[in-house]
């Protein structure tokens, strides 16, 4: 293309600070930055010239000196900004306004550096002091020449941003320790001479300026080591956008302006207004001070010590050298010598219980214990007494037994033991057996089963002690149900007329139904039962007159049966002792507890299962059980048994994977925990049950290998889930091969089905297909299923059609048959030009005679920019290639994925190609101010066109022809500076990309480095050289001053000296 078709007006370019080159530019943002600093140096700037004013008088001082170089510094500022609301582009004047402004900042703060050398070695007159910052001051002399000569190489040169922020950043951190280390010493010299009594205008000047002297250290401290961090950390975090640029210069010129303020807010020119008043409190602090020197040091320091019982009084003096310590303790004892003793009378109990007791003993014991003479004399005066006491009878209980009885009591010097059943005139002897003193036991026998009286004699015939006899043993009441029923009293020596059962708080009672020996039964009616509603109740039992107490309790509560209603979500129970008060009933199926719906006549209880839904889904045994008052019922199991309906087999002689199907084959429980399952083929347990995730109702185990003597057929499966097992006959037999479906993969067929064959060995399994016998390509194992995958492949002549009967044989047993469908394929399509032209078609079992048409859909031929996809055209001059391919003519078009449908035989064949994709050639060049490309290649088409030249877009894409299109490149999207390497140059036409690296930018002149040196100097030269002038003539003009200062020093000294 000529150059003509450049646009004739150039955009205006973005102006910003010249010296910041971040690859971004916002131009609001960068005018609003020059503007609002410019304001901020001119305030700066007018400030110094005020003091510059007033303080002409001192112009002599380093603070003088540093407050005209703050001032030339900023001044350079002010002036740079002026240029950048001009849009100065010119570099290096800029760079040097900048370099050399910060330059004249940072030599104002060696000169206070400079000046705090000469205070202290003013102040301090050790010889390391007076050696050490003599050197320290020309030192920073010399960094001050320093600093200026490095800004003259470096703007001759033009070295990078980072190095000049380093070089910022050593002054920076070089004024920081400075400050910090000069002020520090200053205070210090100022707190040693705060201990000498100063009065008046001296003192007030000496507090005044050491005070300001630590503020600008603290403050320039901060100021700097804030500077240098800036400015560091500004050389390594640059901005990514327009906006961040702005704000990037923004931050970084904070510091700058921070370093600026500090000095001309600290040094505030002296005022004389109120000099007096402060003279005065001056003078006022120094006495209220009361400082003395060393010759009045004979001063006593107090030091004292409390305690609760001591105080220790310490006293030093100095003079005498003389410590002295008292202390005193006092202690307050209290003691008393007297002694009582407190007599006490005790009185002495004595009671006898046996006759062998030794009377000599006891009365040693009493004779030795103190003030019990009178008893033991008193014990001799009635000694007979006593043996009439120690051989008296006396019976106290009776204690039955099965067939013998306990007698209790005094039986010293028994003799016999005598029982009447009426009167003492027709007592009997009977036999007994003393096992101690109060001890007898008797047999009972049949004819002592009855109310008596029971008599122990003497050696001496006195048989006046007697008890009742009435022999009755009860073990056991056994209660009835909350309905009612028979009471049993359980026991010995029962039997007897009119025994009665006596309920306690009530009037009920009943009388008995039977005269056994060993049981009682009463009569308890259903009426009476419900009155009571706690479960253990008094009794008393009444047998031939003698009252008995015991407990009566209702019986537990019994399940005989359970039935569940899965539409109404209730279980009905039926049993008996459920009682009629549902609040006093509480129901648990395995712990869980459910609520009671409806409680009826003792006998049927419903319950509410809407809370655990869907729980008697699950397989297993559920545990129901009642409870009332305390009292449980025996839990009543409830069976949901899984159902299994078939199994997959294995072989015999390895064994595998077995695949039962049922329902309600549940792996986990109501509550998501993992149920017990175990599977049962014959007496063989199918190891490692695991469910089926993916497909419900479906459980694998693995079954070992089998012995050859072992039954191999019509096993019994039996499925066991938490306790509950099947009931459904199934059964298993081995080494059946399983087919289940199959599947057309070109001319590839895919059986899918178990033991299917050996992976390693193909030859032990034959397909039959047709008239066919076939061996499998392979045979593969489907990843978590358990099935396998057999492929065999079958020729192209055969015809499409549907094939039944396909089976296979492995290990001589034949497997079930299975259908498969062959249909015809089409496996390749050659890509076409985007002008159109012939394409190939090529399949299997596609026979070309018997196609009829071929239709290519969703392609408009190419002219059209839109994705319609509805067109729909055939392809032409239909040609038979070989006897599986056939070619036709497409139009023009473009993309891939184009669906092509051929007909044959009334089946629909589908399939997609693509044409060509695009090519590039060569391409025609612009420069930075953009313009029209030409691009050059192949297969170019109108639909969904775009062109990328490196990273930018080329818009509005024109198509010439298939091999030429032309776009246009906007100078805003070009990069800056402009690229010198060549660029890669991208076409997209519907989905098919196209690239080829053919383009370069036309790069624009430059100016020789002659002239560029040459103007470098022009700046640099006359600037460096002023500012070089400057510091050394200052140097001069001080070191002159602090020579004069010394040799006044000198004479005063010797003066002193003589």
């Amino acid at each position: 293309m000529s150059n003509s078709t450049v646009a004739p007006l150039v955009p205006e370019q973005c102006y910003c600070d010249p010296s910041v080159v971040l690859g971004f530019c916002h131009q609001g943002g960068c005018t609003a930055f020059a503007a609002i600093y410019l304001i901020v140096w001119f305030i700066a700037m007018a400030e110094g010239i005020r003091r510059i004013v007033i303080n002409r008088r001192n112009w002599k001082t380093a603070i003088y000196v540093s407050n005209v170089q703050l001032t030339i510094g900023v001044a350079l500022w002010f002036v740079r900004h002026i240029m950048l609301l001009a849009k100065v582009t010119e570099l290096y004047s800029m760079a040097v306004l900048l370099t050399f402004g910060v330059a004249f900042w940072v030599s104002a703060y060696l000169w206070i550096l400079v000046s705090w050398c000469d205070i202290i070695l003013s102040v301090n007159f050790s010889k390391p002091i007076q050696k050490t910052f003599i050197i320290v001051k020309y030192v920073i002399l010399a960094f001050n020449v320093l600093l200026f000569v490095g800004w003259i190489i470096g703007n001759t040169i033009y070295w990078p941003y980072y190095i000049t922020n380093i070089f910022f950043g050593i002054y920076g951190f070089g004024i920081t320790l400075g400050f910090f280390a000069l002020g520090l010493m200053i205070w210090r010299e100022y707190y040693k001479v705060s201990h000498i009594a100063a009065h008046g205008q001296a003192a007030h000047d000496t507090y005044a300026k050491v005070r300001k002297v630590t503020m600008l250290a603290t403050y320039v401290s901060i100021a700097a080591i804030i500077f240098t961090i800036c400015l560091i950390a500004s050389a390594y975090k640059l901005p990514h956008n327009p906006a961040g640029a702005v704000a990037w210069m923004f931050i970084t010129r904070i510091p700058l302006a921070l370093f600026v303020y500090t000095m001309l807010v600290v040094l505030i020119p002296n005022r004389q207004q109120n000099r007096v008043n402060k003279d005065k409190e001056w003078a006022e602090k120094m006495q209220r001070l009361e400082f003395s020197t060393n010759a009045q040091s004979n001063m006593y320091e107090e030091t004292t010590l409390s305690m609760d019982t001591a105080t220790i009084t310490i006293s030093t003096g100095t003079n005498s050298g003389m410590m002295e310590m008292s202390s005193a303790v006092e202690t307050n004892k209290t003691s008393n010598g007297s002694n009582s003793n407190t007599n006490s009378e005790s009185s002495l109990g004595i009671l006898i219980k046996q006759a062998n007791i030794d009377i000599k003993q006891l009365q040693t014991n009493l004779t030795n214990q103190k003030g019990l003479n009178n008893i033991n004399s008193r014990l001799h005066q009635h000694y007979q007494l006593v043996l009439v006491i120690l051989f008296f009878i006396n019976i106290s209980q009776c204690v039955y037994f099965k067939g013998y009885a306990d007698i209790f009591g005094q039986f010293q010097n028994a003799n016999s033991v005598l029982f009447s059943k009426d009167s003492f005139a027709s007592s009997s002897g009977i036999e007994f057996q003393l096992v101690d003193d109060m001890n007898i036991k008797v047999n009972i026998s049949e004819n002592m089963v009855s109310l008596g009286m029971i008599q122990v004699c003497t050696k001496g015939g006195d048989c006046s002690n007697s008890a009742i006899w009435n022999p009755v043993v009860i073990d056991r009441i056994i209660g009835t149900p909350t309905e009612g029923g028979v009471v049993s009293v359980q026991g010995q020596y029962l039997q007897g007329s009119n025994s009665k059962l006596k309920f306690s708080k009530t009037n009920i009672m009943l009388n008995s139904s039977s005269d056994s020996s060993t049981e009682l039964l009463f009569n308890f009616p259903t009426e009476l039962a419900q009155q009571f509603e706690s479960t253990d109740v008094n009794v008393t039992i009444q047998i031939r007159s003698t009252v008995f107490s015991s407990r009566f309790s209702f019986l537990a509560p019994k399940i005989d049966t359970i039935s569940i209603d899965k539409e109404s979500s209730l279980v009905h129970l039926e049993g008996s002792s459920f009682g009629v008060n549902s609040s006093l009933l509480s129901a648990t199926i395995d712990g869980i507890p459910i609520p009671i719906s409806n409680i009826s006549k003792n006998f049927y209880v419903s319950l509410d299962t809407r809370g655990i839904k869907d729980y008697f889904s699950y397989a297993g045994l559920k545990k129901v059980q009642l409870k009332r008052n305390e009292l449980f019922s025996k839990p009543m199991e409830i069976k949901i048994r899984p159902v299994p309906m078939n199994i997959t087999t294995v072989s015999s002689d390895i064994g595998g994977l077995v695949t039962v199907y049922g329902s309600t084959f549940t792996h986990f429980r109501w509550n998501n925990t993992l149920a017990d399952v175990s599977i049962w083929i014959g007496d063989i347990l199918c190891k490692d049950p695991q469910p089926l995730l993916a497909l419900p109702n479906r459980f694998t185990c693995k079954l070992g290998p089998v012995a050859r003597n072992k039954q191999t057929a019509d096993l019994v499966v039996k499925v066991i889930i938490d306790g509950a097992e099947s009931n459904k006959s199934l059964l298993f037999s081995f080494d059946i091969p399983a087919l289940y479906y199959s599947k057309q993969n070109v001319d590839i067929i895919e059986l899918t089905g178990e033991r299917l064959g050996f992976s390693d060995d193909l030859n032990k399994t034959t397909v039959y297909f047709r008239d066919f016998t076939l061996t499998p390509l392979s045979i593969t194992m489907i990843n978590n299923t358990g099935l396998q995958l057999l492929k065999f492949r079958i020729s192209n002549a055969t015809a499409v059609g549907i094939y039944k009967g396909i089976t296979l044989k492995f290990k001589h047993i034949l497997s079930n048959p299975v259908d498969v469908i062959i249909s015809p394929v089409i496996t390749d399509i050659t890509s076409p030009p985007t002008t159109g032209g012939r394409i190939t078609i090529s399949g299997v079992f596609l026979n070309t005679k018997e196609i009829s048409k071929i239709s290519i859909i969703g392609d408009d031929g190419g002219n059209n920019k839109n994705n319609s996809n509805t067109n729909v055209t055939d392809c032409r001059s239909m040609e038979r290639v070989t006897p599986y391919s056939i070619a036709c003519v497409v139009g023009a078009g473009s993309g891939g994925n184009i669906l092509i449908n051929a007909s044959m035989k009334g089946l629909s064949i589908a399939h997609s190609f693509s044409y060509q994709s695009p090519s590039v050639h060569s391409s025609t060049t612009i420069n930075f101010f953009g313009g029209q490309v030409t691009v050059f290649g192949d297969n170019f088409a109108p639909k969904n066109l775009s062109v990328t030249i490196g990273e930018i877009e080329c818009t509005d894409p024109r198509l010439v022809s298939a091999e030429v299109l032309v776009c246009s490149v906007d100078q805003k999207t070009i990069p800056s500076p402009v690229p010198i390497d060549v660029q890669n140059v991208t076409v997209t036409v519907n989905g098919l990309v196209g690239s080829a690296s053919v383009f370069t930018y036309i790069q624009l002149p430059t100016k020789s480095p002659l002239d560029k040196q040459l103007k470098q100097l022009a700046w640099v030269i006359p600037i460096g050289a002023v500012a070089v002038a400057f510091v050394i003539l200052t140097t001069i003009i001080l070191s002159v001053r602090m020579y004069r200062q010394h040799l006044k020093k000198k004479a005063v000294k010797h003066f002193l000296e003589a």
